[in-house]
């Protein structure tokens, strides 16, 4: 059974600003990063509970290629999952605890 998957505001504004940096890096890398972010939230509908939790009830799935977390809420019961923040590893995780 594959999990629906909702992304929050702020998860959908991490990914834009995202885009927006590797386009600014070089032609079509945002493409690659879409793609790559695209078979990370493929492998979390099929399997969110490979994913240990980190904190709380916070799971985190890490991007293969590019140094990024998807930081989500596991729901179990109504079958779906919530992304909260897309993350650097570098970034302060301070910033987004608050979501």
């Amino acid at each position: 059974m594959a999990f629906e998957v909702l992304v929050s505001e702020a998860a959908e504004q991490d990914i834009e600003n995202a885009l927006t940096w590797f386009q600014n890096q070089r032609v079509g890398l945002e493409l690659e990063f879409r793609s790559e972010l695209a078979a990370a939230v493929n492998r979390l509908r099929v399997r969110p509970g490979m994913y240990q939790v980190k904190y709380k009830d916070m799971r985190v799935c890490f991007l293969k290629r590019f140094p990024y977390g998807i930081h989500f809420k596991l729901n179990e019961d109504k079958a779906h999952i919530v992304l909260v923040a897309v993350f650097h590893l570098a970034e302060n995780p301070i910033k987004w605890v608050r979501r």
